[in-house]
């Protein structure tokens, strides 16, 4: 106990300083006896050696130089059982979210393999890449919860519910909204709504069946623009006008105005040849009908193929979509699970705008960015374009085919193979209503 090689730095100063203190007192014999004798009464000497044995080895106060020992004692006493430095609690690693691996189960009426199924022979999802859900601002909503849509199929009959919990902190049960019109079977579409990021237990049910997973979400800020490096000579330009006139197109590639047989390089995909017609006043009618493109099951999707090197498509469409998820519009396809669709069309989940212009890319068989809805034009024929330029895909609407508004620009994650037109996306399965084309068109680009 006495060995100062056990002591560390600040240990050793205190205990060099309380000997040298010690060393100066000076006891008065007076009081050194009559100390003494009152602590022997009070204490009885116990046989062996005793904290308070001194009578065998020095008298209590009998050396200013107990003081030090005593202090040192003290000391290696305190460094003893005190607890050891612990790291803090914010340094911590969080606990590692333990996200579902999906199985690959093909849902009813898939007919192409996916890495993001899941599925136990009754109910059917697709998980995000990972198992992270990645949220942006334009998922979050005005009371700080974050949306996602989210799609199910169904391989028993009934209504689908859902519920979820966070499982790494505390949190309000998670919300969802259900899209009605999907029928009692197969594909049903709806909205996960997260109170927080976290790692979140989703459960769908249907009757008596249910699929359970985990998944993470996240929140991610969009990498801002950087701001324009100005110097002494350069002049500000000023904000991009929410309209502008686009460059032309250095050439054409390709267009068919309608007016007569479809040109020989078209193929439909799921033709129905009910439910569509050339009008004699030249225009493509297509019936929107009952159908998702990534669900396999959407008829009468019109396709060339896309053309090497950067392009742009164009239309002039005339359409007045009244119900939920009625749509038509441009389409850059590689298969049912990877394409993006540039419509006018009508949605109606909460995180919607209602009748407006929306550009998905989907992946994998989700849809994973932005979809730049934006509310549609006050009128029933719009002109849309879709342009592939490098590593993007951007899109844009008009009044008339002049001034240009941008609706938003994706990176490009498909394989732009198709490009062509489609029309459908309804829920009611008797709810049909037409959507013409003028035209399509496609233009080389620089």
């Amino acid at each position: 106990m006495n060995d100062k090689n056990s002591l560390n730095a600040e240990e050793r100063t205190l205990a060099e300083m309380l000997t040298a203190t010690a060393a100066q007192v000076e006891v008065r014999v007076s009081f050194q006896k009559e100390l003494e004798k009152k602590l022997m009464n009070t204490h009885k000497p116990k046989t062996g050696f005793g904290l308070f044995s001194f009578g065998k080895t020095v008298s209590i106060l009998g050396s200013a130089i107990g003081l030090a020992a005593l202090a040192l004692i003290f000391i290696w006493a305190i460094r003893a059982i005190a607890p050891k430095p612990q790291p803090a609690m914010e340094n911590l690693p969080a606990p590692e979210c333990p996200v579902t691996t999906p199985n690959g189960s093909i849902p009813p009426g898939e007919t192409m393999a996916d890495e993001g199924y899941l599925g136990n022979g009754k109910i059917w999802t697709s998980l995000w890449p990972e198992g992270k859900i990645i949220m942006y601002s334009y998922n979050r909503n005005a009371d700080g919860s974050l949306s996602m849509k989210w799609t199910w199929w169904r391989g028993v009959s009934g209504p689908l519910s859902i519920e979820g919990r966070r499982l790494d902190a505390e949190a309000e049960p998670l919300r969802s909204f259900i899209s009605s019109g999907y029928g009692d079977t197969d594909f049903q579409v709806s909205e996960l709504i997260f109170p927080t990021t976290g790692c979140w237990e989703v459960t769908g049910h249907v009757g008596d069946a249910s699929l359970t997973f985990v998944t993470e979400v996240v929140f991610e800020e969009a990498t801002p623009t950087p701001a324009p490096t100005i110097t002494a000579e350069s002049t500000l330009i000023p904000p991009t006008a929410t309209f502008e006139v686009l460059p032309t197109a250095s050439s054409i590639l390709f267009r068919d105005d309608f007016e007569g047989p479809l040109n020989d390089n078209w193929q439909w995909t799921h033709e129905n040849s009910e439910q569509w017609k050339l009008t004699d006043n030249g225009w493509l009618e297509i019936m929107v009908s009952y159908g998702i493109i990534n669900n396999s099951n959407m008829d009468n999707l019109l396709l060339r193929q896309a053309p090497t090197g950067n392009f742009e498509l164009e239309t002039r469409l005339k359409f007045s979509p009244t119900e939920a998820s009625q749509m038509a519009g441009l389409l850059i396809y590689e298969n049912n699970s990877n394409y993006a669709e540039f419509v006018h069309g009508v949605c109606l989940t909460p995180s919607c705008i209602g009748d407006e212009f929306h550009f998905d890319q989907m992946t994998r068989g989700s849809f994973i960015e932005e979809n730049f809805a934006t509310p549609a034009f006050n009128t029933d024929t719009v002109y849309l374009r879709l342009r592939f330029e490098g590593d993007t895909f951007t899109a844009y609407a008009s009044e008339n085919g002049m001034e240009w508004k941008l609706i938003g620009t994706h990176p490009k994650k498909i394989q732009p193979l198709f490009i062509g037109l489609f029309a459908g996306g309804s829920f009611n399965r008797s709810a049909l209503i037409p959507a013409q084309f003028d035209y399509f068109a496609v233009n080389a680009l620089p």
